[in-house]
């Protein structure tokens, strides 16, 4: 059923939209296109909307908003299941798509009633959140939740699966609350943010980035845009197909999550990191920090033929001359570094006869490491490569010991 206005400041009763996801075998929808109005297609949320699946888990709407204009739900939206169910409910989805900017000024919640005494019952799924700005951005305040049902006598088991949550801004997301996808071990849900805008903005600006936690299964970073990340994540798969993702914290991504690299850049933003495994599908770029700290790796994954990067940016540590490798000179005590210094031997590098001395990629005082816990044989080397932005040169890959089942893997020679 779809309502369309005919007049300007046309206004739509929440209780129908209720009753229609409810009760029949339909999914509503609001289009603003209208011929005789001189608006210009704004969807304003003033009215809770509270609603759930009334035919179970076999029949699952959607309530879709197609706007021409901003989308500003300035108050609550909870599709979800009210009640103690024992068992699945069915979920639903809201889908909202706009030309203009999404503002979510308000709880959208997906997530039934958590239930306790069900142990061995598989609860309610999460429902579904798809928003969608063609040509503008999308500000998130408050928490979306598409999480599962949580079954408090056993969470991890029987809590009901997690939903899907997509943000896609076509100028930007600045996410503010948090992003939930949560359920039982295993079947947590998806997380999708999508930009194509490439300045990273600060102070609710059009893309400030993901700065709540997001919190399921897996994570995808789509588009040709930069998206910062400044929350304490708790996904398992982070997957990158285009654009940048840029960390902002510490542990932005927990030490129990994989990076998957299918075409995107990785910035670690100068922070301490460990991934479980490191996954290379397409070719892809990992972008080392201007500050002091260490990149790790606990396992390596699934790597194709294809080419890592890791991009040295530049800054006060890398015009410092990091103390790294390079070209060799005539001397056995003089050669140049990734950075155009000179550095003696003493402090590392490679000497003319090739052989790797102990090398520290930063100086001393500030070093940068890329750590692994796997060490990557002659096979499988060529595909790691070091790119100096400040030269634009880029620089074959070698690995030194580092601690017990630990390996660095460093700058070797210009390529």
């Amino acid at each position: 059923m779809t309502f369309t206005p005919t007049a300007d400041n046309a206004n739509v009763n929440v209780a129908d939209i209720d009753f229609i996801i409810r009760t029949k075998y339909t999914s509503p929808q609001i289009i603003t296109t209208c011929s005789a109005c001189t608006q210009s297609g704004v969807v304003d949320i003033n009215t809770p909307i509270i609603t759930y699946n009334g035919y179970g888990p076999l029949v699952n709407h959607a309530f879709n908003i197609s706007a021409n204009s901003d989308v500003n739900i300035d108050n609550p939206i909870s599709m979800r299941n009210p009640n103690n169910y024992f068992g699945n409910a069915g979920y639903l989805s809201l889908v909202i798509g706009t030309n203009g900017n999404i503002y979510v000024n308000a709880d959208i919640s997906m997530n039934a009633n958590p239930v306790s005494n069900a142990s061995g019952t598989n609860l309610t799924d999460g429902g579904n959140v798809y928003l969608y700005s063609y040509m503008g951005s999308i500000y998130v305040y408050r928490d979306i939740n598409v999480g599962g049902a949580i079954n408090s006598a056993n969470p991890s088991q029987n809590s009901g699966m997690g939903g899907s949550l997509l943000v896609n801004g076509y100028g930007g997301v600045s996410v503010y609350g948090n992003l939930i996808s949560s359920g039982r071990y295993g079947v947590e849900g998806n997380v999708t943010v999508t930009s194509e805008n490439r300045v990273i903005t600060t102070g609710y600006g059009t893309n400030d980035g993901v700065l709540g936690v997001i919190s399921g299964r897996n994570f995808y970073r789509r588009g040709v845009g930069t998206t910062y990340v400044g929350g304490v994540n708790q996904m398992y798969e982070a997957y990158l197909y285009g654009g940048t993702l840029k960390a902002g914290v510490a542990s932005a991504f927990p030490t129990y999550c994989s990076l998957h690299l299918s075409g995107g850049n990785l910035h670690d933003g100068g922070f301490n990191q460990t991934f479980y495994k490191l996954h290379l599908e397409e070719n892809g770029t990992i972008t080392l920090g201007n500050t002091a700290h260490t990149l790790r790796f606990s396992y390596l994954g699934f790597i194709s033929p294809r080419l890592l990067t890791f991009a040295i940016s530049e800054g006060t540590v890398a015009d410092a001359g990091l103390t790294a490798y390079g070209a060799h000179t005539a001397s056995s005590t003089v050669f140049v570094n990734v950075f155009g210094k000179k550095q003696s031997a003493v402090i590392g590098g490679v000497n003319r006869f090739g052989t790797v001395l102990s090398t520290v990629l930063g100086s001393v005082a500030t070093p940068v490491r890329v750590l692994m816990g796997f060490d990557l044989n002659s096979y499988q080397l060529p595909q790691y490569q070091f790119y100096n932005s400040s030269l634009a040169k880029y620089y074959t890959a070698t690995t030194k010991p580092n601690a017990t089942n630990t390996w660095e893997l460093l700058p070797l020679a210009p390529k």
